[in-house]
This record gives structure tokens, sequence and C-alpha cells, in this order.
């Protein structure tokens, strides 16, 4: 993550796989609604807000361009607030320190932002976190039983056929890191607002129902380390301090 008195990223810096950031552009686009990203301290959600307005406000070409950020730390007000002025056409760019992103209607609701509102006016919600980047110039291959074991299930459903240059981190490091990290790697899940998750939110089928029904197929925040995991930027150390590991 830059300091905090380094320029803001770019939409296409922020590590999104580029149909990704196709599809994230499309839905800034729109004339209003509710993007929520949610993480722990730490996971970058800050420079991911400042990133999509930033975006935003090069789109509108100077043009006035009513839209609201809210901090993760927000007040339940403040939330309220924002997704009140959603219907008069105003954009809501929203952090929060959340787990997973399934979690973030339950957030909306204890904030007092009933779920049919929310199903209404959600465009997308993205759960992220940031991993320390295998240095490309000392790291070593992985090929324990350990990693091997980690891989397995996702290698033989939607990581099938793709190759494994897995590795881990040289310790103490080159001249060129530090301890055998350079910089940090993206992970992240999202929900885009389809119909199939409306109806799921006004049927209050939040949390782990969302996260069984719509992270299936290599989807999830975890499978998405995988991803990392398995071209050799993160290793499985790092992965793990990260997330828990599904059973």
């Amino acid at each position: 993550m830059p300091p905090t008195d380094a320029p803001a990223l770019q939409l296409p810096q922020l590590g999104l796989r580029e149909d990704d950031a196709l599809r994230l552009g499309r839905l800034l686009c729109q004339s209003q609604g509710l993007v929520l990203i949610g993480g722990p301290r730490g996971s970058g959600v800050s420079t991911s807000l400042a990133a999509m307005r930033g975006w935003m406000l090069a789109q509108s070409a100077g043009a006035a361009l009513p839209m609201l950020l809210l901090e993760p730390g927000h007040s339940p007000a403040a939330l309220r607030q924002a997704v009140a002025c959603i219907p008069q056409g105003c954009r809501v760019l929203a952090g929060a320190h959340l787990a997973r992103a399934a979690h973030a209607f339950a957030h909306c609701r204890d904030h007092g932002v009933p779920l049919d509102a929310v199903s209404r006016h959600v465009l997308l919600v993205m759960a992220q976190r940031l991993l320390p980047r295998l240095c490309r110039f000392c790291r070593r291959p992985d090929d324990s039983a350990e990693l091997r074991a980690a891989l397995a299930r996702a290698g033989n459903s939607w990581l099938a056929g793709t190759p494994i240059a897995a590795a881990q981190a040289h310790r103490p490091g080159c001249s060129r890191c530090q301890g055998g990290v350079a910089g940090c790697v993206l992970i992240y899940e999202w929900l885009p607002a389809d119909a199939g998750v409306r109806a799921m939110i006004e049927a209050n089928a939040i949390g782990l129902d969302l996260e069984q029904a719509l992270f299936a197929d290599g989807r999830s925040l975890w499978d998405d380390g995988l991803r990392q995991l398995a071209c050799g930027q993160v290793s499985l150390a790092h992965l793990r301090q990260a997330l828990r590991e599904p059973a």
C-alpha cells in the first residue's frame, strides 16, 4: 500500500484482473448506486476507494458529480444518510471493516439501512486483502506436500490445467527486496448485484448462505489467493496469515 503522501493509484493499477477492471469501470459509470469495499485495517480499502473516486472524477470531465465517499469506520448515521441520497442520483463509495463480501449486507442492516433499500441500490460489494509479493529475483520454488495439499481441491476443479509455479520467500532475501518480499499483491472477491444476489438479499439470505451460494467454483477470497499462489506471486504462509483456510 502506498504511503499517505503518495499519488493515488489509478483504477488499472489496483491489481484487478483485466476483465474485472473493465467490469468495475462500467459499474462506476452508473448514474446512481452503492459500491461497498470491505477488508480489515491494512487491507488497502482506502486506496481502492480513492482510485475509484479518482476514476469517476476523471470520467466526469469536470462536470458536477453527485458522489459521497465514506471511509471505513463510518457511523451508522452517515451510511443511512448516504444511501438516502442515492435515489436523487448520487453515487456512494463506502468502505467497511468486513472479513468477507457477503458480510456487507448484515453491516448495512446493523447500521439501520433496510435490506430492501440495499437490494435496490447496491451495485457491487468487494472484499480484499493485501499480501506480501514474493521477490521475483530470489523467491524459491515450493513443491512441498503441504502446498500440494492446499492446492489439491482447486486443482481437481476450477484450477485444473493451470500451470503451477508456486514459490516461497528466500530468507533473508536479496539486495532488491526486504526479507524475500517486495511490494503487495491484491486478492479479492466480489458480488456484482445481479438479480440472483438481489433476490437473496430480499429473502434475508445473507452471510454464510450467500457465501455458499455465490462463491463456488473459484470465486472466493481464498480462491483468489490460490491463483496468486499458483503463479508464484505469494507464499502459502502469507496466504494463511491473511485468511483462514477453508475446511
